[in-house]
């Protein structure tokens, strides 16, 4: 049977991807993506308009599934402390996850060339994720439980704290994905350092 629009959409999207991590975003064209895929040229340039369209769509599914992970999460407002190490822990799980690291590499290793890969990529991740985080410590301040710091530098407090040292040992290949329990660990000590600076009312750690 034929797939259709939104499906054959998606497998698309897999195959670009694991082209993209698997060859770099230079060595990738419509043409190879049809050898792989299958299909029309018409079938793909009615999703994609060009290669740059093609990688923009690739990172906008992935941050998706990043967004979508944050959003699923009940994040209690009056629980300040629980709400930060829920956030911590998505972000640390997807960042650190082994696709999201292909990802960045590609982009990285384009960027000095082609900046505009680096600027998209950056527009599509960093502002996009920095919404979530933003809304939840917005919250924590109208109720008092943080100071009246500009909410986007409180997130890039705490994720700096959470990913600074992390992410590059993952970029550079000196660590492999931390597991479920060392997620815990280093977001419960991030957490309880950023409340001891930042809550208007430190509670005592868990």
């Amino acid at each position: 049977m034929k797939k259709r629009g939104p499906e054959k959409y998606e497998d698309l999207l897999d195959v670009a991807t694991d082209l993209f991590l698997a060859a770099g975003y230079r060595q990738v064209s419509i043409a190879k993506l049809l050898e792989k895929a299958g299909g029309s040229r018409e079938t793909v340039y009615r999703h994609f308009k060009n290669k740059e369209d093609l990688f923009a769509a690739v990172i906008d599914r992935q941050i998706k599934e990043y967004l979508d992970s944050m959003t699923a999460i009940e994040v209690d407002d009056e629980d300040l402390r629980q709400g930060l190490l829920d956030l911590s822990e998505a972000t640390v799980r997807v960042v650190t996850s082994e696709r999201y690291v292909q990802l960045r590499r590609v982009v990285i290793g384009e960027s000095s060339t082609r900046p505009e890969i680096g600027e998209l990529y950056f527009e599509r991740t960093f502002r996009a994720a920095s919404k979530g985080w933003d809304s939840f410590l917005s919250r924590q301040q109208e109720l008092g439980h943080l100071k009246d710091i500009p909410p986007a530098t409180l997130a890039e407090y705490i994720v700096g704290m959470l990913l600074y040292r992390l992410s590059l040992q993952r970029l550079l290949n000196v660590k492999k994905a931390p597991t479920p329990k060392q997620i815990r660990t280093l977001c419960t000590r991030v957490v309880d350092d950023f409340l001891a600076g930042f809550a208007t009312a430190p509670g005592p750690a868990a």
